[in-house]
């Protein structure tokens, strides 16, 4: 079977607001997720935008079979908002 990131051509993922996990600028934050895969714990992304790192770390997770969970944290006018958790829940357990 083939991985999510082999079935999308690179301008899909530009399209959809998500980046690429091996050709984007975060390459290096992607790359931790194998560095410290047996590390217990979930991971957490302070500062979120638009979430599109989020959905990309989401399929990563997934694709390596990490049992982790992956949560989005952004300060708008004063309140903590969990973001994208929606979404990411739903490519998750597709």
């Amino acid at each position: 079977m083939s991985s999510i990131l082999d079935q999308l051509e690179h301008w899909e993922f530009g399209a959809a607001g998500i980046l690429h996990p091996t050709k984007s600028t975060l390459k290096r934050y992607y790359e931790l997720l194998d560095k410290t895969s047996k590390i217990q714990g979930d991971v957490a992304e302070f500062g979120v935008s638009r979430g599109a790192s989020l959905i990309s770390t989401g399929i990563l997770l997934k694709e390596k079979n990490l049992k982790k969970k992956s949560m989005a944290l952004i300060l708008l006018l004063g309140f903590l908002v969990i973001t994208k958790m929606m979404i990411l829940k739903y490519l998750i357990n597709c």
